[in-house]
This record gives C-alpha cells, structure tokens and sequence, in this order.
C-alpha cells in the first residue's frame, strides 16, 4: 500500500493525480537516517498510470553479464484521497507520507514493523521520461562492457 501524505497548506491533491503519473527510478533510500541504497546502475522502477501500478527491478549478479531484468511485478492498484496513496501489488500494501513530489522527484516516507523492531524509510525517485529508451540504453551499454 502506498499512502502519500502532505502539509496543511491548501496544496490541490489533483496536483498529486497528474504528477504521480509516469515511471519513476529508485535513487535513494535510508532506513531509521542510515543510507540502504544509493543509485547505482541497476534500476528499481515504479511506473504508475491513472488506476495502476508496476514494479520492475533489475539486478546484477555479477556475472559479467550487468544489469539484468530480475522481477516484473504483476499490475497493482492505487488510488488517491487528498495528497494520500494507498497501493496494492502482489498482495502487499504500504503507506507512505509524500515528502516532496514534483514533476522531476518523488520523495515518501515509510514505516513498518518488524520483529518489534520499528523502522522508518525514506525512499527518493527521479521521473524518467522515456522508459523504454533508459532500458534498451543501459542494456546496450552493459553489452559493451562484457
């Protein structure tokens, strides 16, 4: 579940409808204030349509062969109330408070629990504008490597 919430300010929610909207790759995330992920060139993606959301990851396994698409999640679903979203995929669903959201950056916070343990994210995308050229570009390059 995905849960973006935002300030008091009187900001329009129809802003956070049109501006979610894209593909968006993972380039930061911290857990409790320690640094869990800084970009590298693999992607974490979230593409998200009007009533959708995908998640595609890819990995490398260091095998020499780069970059490789690990896991296509199947189609999930979100909506939003006010600056709030919520998002189902594969039967999971998360809450997260928007920090910041903009045409270029989306920025959420996180919590959850495990093991007693309570643990606060934050997680940092960049808008991609054109995803099936950054894939077939880092595909390319990681052949150029091997």
């Amino acid at each position: 579940m995905f849960v973006l919430c935002g300030s008091d300010d009187g900001s329009d929610s129809n802003a956070f409808e049109t501006d979610v909207i894209g593909t968006w790759e993972l380039i930061s995330s911290t857990a409790n204030g320690l640094k869990f992920f800084e970009s590298t060139e693999c992607q974490t993606l979230f593409t998200f349509t009007t009533t959708t959301i995908v998640s595609t990851e890819f990995y490398d396994y260091e095998d020499g062969n780069g970059c490789v698409l690990d896991y296509v999640s199947d189609s999930g679903t979100y909506t939003l109330s006010g600056n709030m979203l919520t998002g189902t995929i594969d039967d999971e669903t998360a809450i997260f408070e928007i920090l910041e959201l903009n045409a270029t950056t989306l920025k959420i916070q996180g919590n959850i629990t495990e093991e007693g343990l309570s643990i606060t994210f934050i997680q940092t995308f960049v808008k991609i504008q054109n995803f099936k050229i950054v894939c077939w570009a880092r595909f390319n390059t990681s052949l150029l490597h091997k």
